[in-house]
């Protein structure tokens, strides 16, 4: 089995997108990456208020527009009848799945008193606004004014606004960053009131490329050695877009695999959080085991994640797990976890002692008729799967050992609980119920020498 997980860093560029007016509702859709990495993002545009009936009013994505040293932008445009906040146009970009790191740059936020040029004279205003997957409207993490003697920043309201200066060059411009995870944000440009001039005129400021970083993504793939099946098993964190809001889910599937030793590779799904672990649960077909107790795992996108470029995640019974500091955004995890054919074997370690106290009746150091020996049988489990009713036998002078309480001395008892589960036993009646790999138990046996041995040596 291995695991896969990506999420990668991408940047919508505009040049790359139809010139379309968002004003009448149209929608551009944008993929990013090649398969399988695939990301869709809707854009579309709406406005409330006023407009003066001779002016430009647009809001729309100009893919061969060069402001500012920047070419294809997203521009709003407007001429409002009264420049009070409560005329805006709001761009709005929707995304597939939950997106962490979103840096939203604005350009030629300016205007005001400095201003004035053919009856135009404003200051801007724009509102930056996020929704989480929890659906819950929310504000950016910070904003970073290129010039803030030009243009400020308010953390709490979320919003850039001009200081009454024209610029011609970045100078007007706000970096702006939610740290997600987002399913969707806004950038509301208000005409806002002005000091010296009545209904100011072409009001504008732009939208610049946006970058972002997708959600981690999770295949597992199955590797079967020494045998061939097929492999049920449960994902966890998996995110499901069918819910309001969006939510986690666990998702099934069956993975078969053959010949031998060949590798089947799974469906790769988004997860639904970062920091938070992806648990693999097999149902583990009879007469098969995971091999070891940690699998090797790679990043090959840590440059962006932050990841190690090699890690493990850990197997337990019938889980592996991906830990949560491992689940981040721009990981592409693989994790390499194999089933291995069952190997059934048994150690067996015998040794003997006198009984204490008083096992060797005269205290010669001898087996003589009378004297008690105990007899201690060391069993360890050193397959791969856990084995059931483990019973000791052995001939005592052609006698077989008696299993029963009566001359069975302190017997079955666990030495050692191996790392693939646990071992148990009901009662003692000679039979250990289940001993699972790598466990150890131990019989004792009390035997009192008898003359018949004593005379055989």
């Amino acid at each position: 089995m291995f695991l896969a997980m990506s999420a990668r860093a991408e940047t919508l560029d505009w040049a790359a997108m139809n010139a379309t007016n968002l004003r009448i509702g149209n929608t551009d859709t944008e993929p990013f990456g090649t398969a399988p990495t695939v990301l869709d993002v809707n854009v579309s545009g709406s406005f409330t208020g006023t407009f003066d009936a001779g002016g430009t009013h647009n809001l729309e994505i100009q893919p061969t527009t060069t402001l500012n040293g920047y070419t294809g932008l997203a521009v709003s445009r407007m001429d409002a009848s009264n420049d009070t906040e409560a005329t805006y146009q709001t761009i709005t970009v929707t995304f597939t799945e939950p997106v962490y790191n979103l840096n939203v740059i604005v350009g030629d936020i300016d205007g005001g008193p400095n201003w004035s040029l053919s009856g135009s004279a404003f200051n801007d205003i724009i509102e930056f606004r996020a929704v989480n997957t929890a659906d819950a409207t929310v504000t950016p993490t910070s904003g970073t004014p290129v010039d803030n003697t030009k243009v400020s920043w308010n953390n709490t309201t979320g919003r850039a606004s001009a200081l009454g200066f024209n610029v011609t060059d970045n100078t007007g411009d706000v970096s702006v960053i939610f740290a997600g995870p987002v399913k969707s944000f806004t950038v509301r440009h208000y005409a806002a009131a002005n000091s010296n001039v009545s209904n100011p005129t072409g009001q504008m400021a732009f939208l610049k490329d946006f970058t972002f970083t997708r959600s981690p993504q999770l295949t597992v793939n199955k590797q079967a050695l020494g045998g061939t099946g097929s492999f049920p098993l449960a994902v966890s964190n998996i995110l499901d877009t069918a819910t309001t809001p969006w939510s986690t889910t666990s998702v099934s599937q069956t993975l078969a695999v053959s010949p031998a030793g060949a590798t089947t590779t799974g469906t790769q799904r988004l997860l639904f959080a970062t920091s938070t672990a992806a648990v693999v649960t097999e149902t583990i077909p009879v007469n098969w085991a995971f091999s070891g107790s940690t699998m090797s795992c790679s990043d090959s996108n840590s440059a962006v994640s932050g990841n190690p470029a090699t890690f493990t995640a850990a197997v337990s019974l019938n889980t592996v797990t991906v830990a949560a500091t491992n689940v981040r955004a721009g990981a592409i995890i693989t994790c390499t976890v194999v089933n291995t054919a069952a190997i059934t074997t048994l150690s067996l370690a015998k040794t003997r002692a006198f009984a204490t106290p008083g096992g060797d009746v005269n205290g010669n150091g001898l087996a003589d008729v009378g004297d008690q020996i105990v007899y201690t049988y060391t069993v360890q489990n050193t397959g791969n799967v856990s084995l059931t009713n483990v019973v000791i036998g052995d001939i005592h002078e052609g006698t077989a050992l008696p299993i029963t309480p009566s001359r069975v001395v302190t017997n079955e008892t666990l030495l050692l609980t191996g790392p693939s589960g646990p071992s148990s036993d009901a009662s003692i009646n000679g039979s250990w119920d289940l001993l699972s790999a790598g466990s150890q138990i131990r019989f004792r046996y009390t035997h009192t020498v008898t003359l018949g041995e004593f005379n055989a040596g």
